[in-house]
């Protein structure tokens, strides 16, 4: 796919590309310019809370504040 710079440095990500990414209005993309000049957009993604369970190995024993 093209796509073509607008005359304010925007551009254009086709629908397909929008749609198979499941990008909305508002959507926060970073860009990574390589070393060989390829531009790599990547979606971001927020971490919730719940997303974050498991990350921590249970304690041994259960710790008191005495």
């Amino acid at each position: 796919m093209n796509v073509t710079l607008a005359s304010r440095g925007r551009l254009t990500l086709p629908r397909a590309v929008r749609e198979r990414l499941r990008l909305g209005v508002g959507e926060k993309l970073s860009v990574v310019l390589q070393a060989d000049g390829a531009i790599v957009l990547k979606q971001l993604t927020v971490a919730t809370v719940t997303s974050l369970r498991g990350m921590l190995a249970k304690p041994e024993r259960a710790l008191t504040v005495a």
